[in-house]
């Protein structure tokens, strides 16, 4: 192997390449609220006079017939450029907002009182329906109507001033079927809809998320007054959701597990089999668990199946030996009870240590009603890391 030569002489480095990063000011549309909900609509509509002749000869013959409904292709979700033109389309479904009606609620992220608005929207979709003469081979005919559509109240962040300009709403996807049963004239239609809203405004910001200001003449006054700044209203608070902290993935089947079962805290052991993906892509909404316990003796029933339904935001913890613990909580079922749950994930700093996992589970008194020890599982099957998160002013 050869030795390394010691550097002699003057020795000239390549300059360092310079970092052009600043701060700007843009101006972009920035989204307040963005909510995404189905709605199922059912719809009588009238047979028209040009078919309603041929309709009741058919039924008369005995002859079978068939309704089939088209509804227009859905949009693409929300696009940079959407919102440019908000006129209505003819032949397209059209939103419009019926009503606004601002009151105030509880932020169920920080529990402090927000303003908000209850929004009720009207949708107009045209269909287009074709009546068939299965028996015979043929069209009776074919023929569009337009389906009004109302939901129920959907809250929205609209600070104010934003108002009913600053609402966009539109069908994200569409399902139209009819029943085939003619009554007096008449089809059922259902429609099954994705309806989609979001609030936005045009605001001036900084690309680390602060919102910025013009600047002041250089050089030439300008003659007059001008006119005050412009405050942009600040964010509710309870959209975007923030990304956790930290995110935890174990998937493992364990044998020979001595777990706590019941209030009396019967010792069982048997096979402990988990399936949690916390935070994946560090979205709080996507996390979910499963668990599992079968005892080793045959003659109990002490069978365990947990699946949660509510899994709160994980909190994050390094020890000094570089160990990170990952903790949960929230409610699921097991089997058919509704019962608490705390879920811990443990994975060691040193490699080649084991990592671990604890759960732990108890009934809406908060009495513990199963839980397990330490489950010693490969690091290759459990996992903690941190998050990336944005920088905050």
């Amino acid at each position: 192997m050869k030795e390394a030569q010691p550097f002699k002489g003057a020795q000239v480095l390549p300059p360092l390449p310079p970092n052009n990063a600043q701060e700007e000011c843009i101006r972009v549309r920035k989204v307040y609220d963005w909510v995404v909900f189905p709605s199922s609509e059912c719809a009588s509509v009238c047979v028209p006079r040009c078919c309603q002749k041929q309709v009741e000869e058919a039924l008369r013959n005995g002859d079978v017939l068939s309704v089939g409904c088209c509804a227009p292709r859905s949009r693409k979700p929300f696009a940079l450029s959407y919102g440019a033109n908000r006129t209505e389309i003819p032949g397209q479904v059209n939103c419009r907002v019926v009503n606004i009606r601002r009151t105030r609620m509880i932020n169920p992220e920080t529990n402090i009182p927000v303003q908000v608005a209850s929004l009720r929207l009207l949708f107009i979709i045209p269909v287009t329906i074709t009546i068939r003469n299965d028996t015979r081979g043929c069209v009776l005919g074919t023929f569009e109507e337009f389906i009004r559509a109302k939901n129920d109240s959907v809250v929205v962040c609209l600070p104010e001033p934003l108002n009913e300009s600053n609402i966009i709403c539109h069908i994200a996807s569409i399902q139209c079927g009819a029943t085939g049963l003619f009554c007096e004239g008449q089809i059922e239609i259902d429609l099954e809809i994705c309806k989609e809203v979001q609030v936005e405004a045009d605001v001036k910001l900084e690309v680390i998320a602060k919102h910025c200001q013009p600047r002041p003449p250089i050089t030439l006054p300008t003659p007059g007054l001008c006119p005050p700044l412009r405050i942009y209203p600040q964010q509710c608070g309870f959209f975007p959701v923030p990304n956790c902290q930290c995110q935890g993935e174990v998937v493992a089947s364990v044998d020979n597990v001595t777990v706590s079962i019941g209030i009396l805290s019967m010792v069982e052991t048997g096979t402990a089999s988990i399936k949690a993906v916390i935070c994946p892509e560090c979205n709080p909404n996507a996390s979910s668990l499963q668990f599992n316990f079968i005892p080793n003796s045959i003659y109990t029933t002490n069978d365990v199946n947990f699946v949660a339904t509510t899994i709160s935001q994980p909190i994050c913890t390094v020890t000094g030996e570089g160990n990170r613990t990952l903790t949960i909580t929230g409610t699921g079922l097991l089997g058919t009870e509704t019962v608490n749950f705390t879920l811990v994930l443990q994975e060691p700093g040193t490699p080649g240590l084991p990592s671990f996992y604890q759960l732990t589970l108890t009934n809406l008194a908060g009495t513990p009603i199963f839980s397990t020890s330490s489950v010693l599982v490969p690091s290759a099957q459990l996992t903690v890391r941190d998050c990336r998160q944005l920088p905050l002013s």
